[in-house]
């Protein structure tokens, strides 16, 4: 009886054991996971928040360059035009001071 209750007793307490460690086990195993999971959730937050900064920059340096650009075609039509606005002054002043001289 009591060898049948010690081998009872002993079977027992192994079957606690490996049930104890298996169930730390997963859940070692569960809180790993979460864990990395929380770390690549932050890790994409992260990414996505980082990557709209960056497309926020880029789409703001577009913007600027953008505008630079048009403000330099401006600039750039109004010397051309200014230009060839003196160009035709000129003719026109020479021109009348060409007539001017013949007049006389």
């Amino acid at each position: 009886k009591l060898s049948h209750t010690t081998r009872l007793c002993t079977q027992a307490l192994s079957h606690y054991k490996a049930t104890h460690t298996s169930s730390l086990i997963l859940q070692g195993y569960a809180h790993k996971l979460s864990h990395t999971t929380r770390l690549h959730t932050q890790a994409l937050s992260y990414y996505k928040a980082t990557h709209t900064s960056s497309l926020t920059l880029q789409g703001y340096t577009h913007k600027l360059s953008h505008t630079t650009r048009l403000r330099t075609q401006a600039l750039s039509h109004y010397k051309a035009m200014h230009t060839s606005s003196l160009t035709l002054q000129g003719y026109t002043h020479k021109l009348s001071h060409t007539t001017r001289l013949r007049t006389q």
